[in-house]
């Protein structure tokens, strides 16, 4: 199963859309974002992330991979934590080195997946902070408009060939 949510009720009690907010990525029985000793524990797994940036530069990031065979993106900690994509077929490979744990999963779940947290995410944040609406940069997506996404850049090679030990071990597989 792929799983994706956010601390709905931490958010909607904060004053600010610009908030950091838990959230989780759980693929293959695995989290992604959470730390090992807290993995059984609901309330400690997670991470606090801006929930638009996950939600539309993480969905970029995916179709970077799709694209070009590979993608990063920079979850936003302070220590520049990174979700790694790596296509392998119609597969993906999603290294979390946060975790330094690696899933296989294929590639429409995600996508459909990262689509529908995406969806909610927008859904909640044009309920709950409305003036998000008025920043030029996030209107559009807010709207639901594809082109919102922005266009995928190419990815670097070379640093991608370099730190392909990142999928030397692949800890689960969502089938």
């Amino acid at each position: 199963m792929v799983t994706m949510r956010f601390d709905r009720e931490a958010y909607a009690s904060s004053n600010s859309a610009f908030s950091e907010i838990k959230i989780w990525i759980r693929i293959a029985d695995i989290e992604l974002l959470g730390l090992e000793e807290a993995e059984d524990d609901p309330i400690q797994a997670g991470l606090r992330l801006w929930v638009p940036d996950i939600a539309r530069h993480g969905l970029l990031a995916l179709y970077r991979a799709k694209q070009y065979g590979y993608a990063d993106f920079d979850i936003g900690c302070e220590f520049g934590e990174m979700l790694i994509f790596k296509m392998v077929g119609d597969t993906v490979l999603v290294h979390s080195t946060i975790r330094e744990k690696t899933v296989q999963v294929s590639y429409e779940r995600l996508e459909q997946a990262w689509i529908g947290f995406a969806s909610q995410a927008r859904a909640f944040l044009s309920t709950h902070f409305a003036t998000l609406a008025e920043n030029d940069y996030w209107s559009s997506w807010l709207r639901g408009d594809p082109e919102a996404i922005l266009e995928p850049r190419p990815e670097d090679p070379a640093w991608f060939q370099s730190h392909d030990y990142f999928f030397a071990r692949i800890d689960g597989t969502e089938r």
